[in-house]
């Protein structure tokens, strides 16, 4: 076997061993995994730590099988910062193969530090990128959430506001019927089955809050297994604390991270985000900057 074939084969791995001395696991626990994301970010990112930022994200990726190219990008980052340009190239090049956008490959300058042969390989890697993504399911998923904002739309052209909730209950009692007959035989349908998490996420903020507290540890599992997103649940739980429950949640605007709790029920909010493993505020919202490939829809999608 010659080189190039030898570095070819080496470079193809995917799922199973992360090059060299970083593992991932054979089985996904991505509510571990998102713990020590939190910890990169809070213990080596934000303190420019790259040996903390290296030690926690190698940790998160021993929980999953597809670690998210977001992570891997920053990693490589850090092993950059500590001059180990080996393994930047090795961590960057996994990033590609799962899914980094060229947004973030231009934004970085990413191939600023690599030789001509590294370079060749990333491009290869990025052009030979397949979506592995259940294309009927968002098309499906697409239509679900379309007839809920049409639903939605229309609560104006009622005769009265009663009249019209009455209709958006049941197109919300549908709704729920059909994530949950989802959940069951595919999975929650987020960024892992579908390949991104905003269509769903319509569905799930109005999920009504006894529904996700009966089916709670139904929810926690699709997180384990990487198919929900902790932190957008934990927006969601949040929201209804805020409007429902008249918990003291400072509600700044409608995005997922963006309620800041006062003092009163901190604790055990904290507690139970940490349960799911979803992201403190500001790391979601960082975390979220760095782009990852979607296909595009655009033709049935608005």
């Amino acid at each position: 076997m010659n080189k190039k074939t030898f570095l070819n084969k080496k470079l193809s791995v995917i799922g199973g061993i992360l090059f060299n001395t970083v593992l991932i696991a054979q089985t996904d626990n991505y509510i571990k995994y998102y713990r020590n994301i939190e910890q990169a970010y809070q213990q080596g990112i934000f303190n420019t730590n790259n040996d903390s930022t290296i030690f926690y994200m190698n940790k998160a990726f021993k929980e999953v099988v597809n670690p998210f190219p977001e992570d891997l990008l920053v990693t490589a980052q850090a092993y950059l910062g500590k001059g180990n340009n080996e393994k930047y190239y090795e961590l960057l090049l996994m990033s590609i193969k799962m899914g980094l956008d060229s947004s973030m490959i231009n934004k970085y300058e990413v191939y600023h530090f690599l030789n001509a042969e590294q370079k060749r390989e990333c491009n290869l890697a990025y052009n030979n990128y397949q979506f592995s993504i259940d294309t009927n399911l968002y098309l499906l998923l697409d239509s679900v959430c379309k007839e809920d904002q049409r639903v939605r739309r229309q609560l104006d052209e009622y005769e009265t506001r009663e009249e019209g909730n009455k209709y958006v209950e049941i197109q919300d009692s549908l709704n729920r019927e059909w994530i949950f007959s989802i959940i069951k035989t595919k999975g929650w349908p987020g960024r892992k089955i579908v390949g991104n998490d905003s269509r769903s996420f319509i569905l799930l903020v109005h999920l009504k809050q006894y529904w996700m507290d009966e089916h709670f540890d139904l929810l926690k599992t699709e997180i384990v297994k990487g198919n929900l997103n902790p932190s957008l649940l934990a927006g969601v739980f949040d929201k209804n604390s805020y409007f429902f429950e008249n918990k003291q949640i400072n509600y700044n605007s409608f995005l997922p991270g963006n309620f800041i709790a006062q003092e009163k029920d901190e604790e055990v909010r904290l507690k139970n985000r940490w349960e799911i493993g979803a992201l403190s505020r500001k790391v979601y919202e960082i975390r979220n900057t760095y782009k990852y490939r979607k296909k595009n829809f655009k033709a049935i999608s608005p």
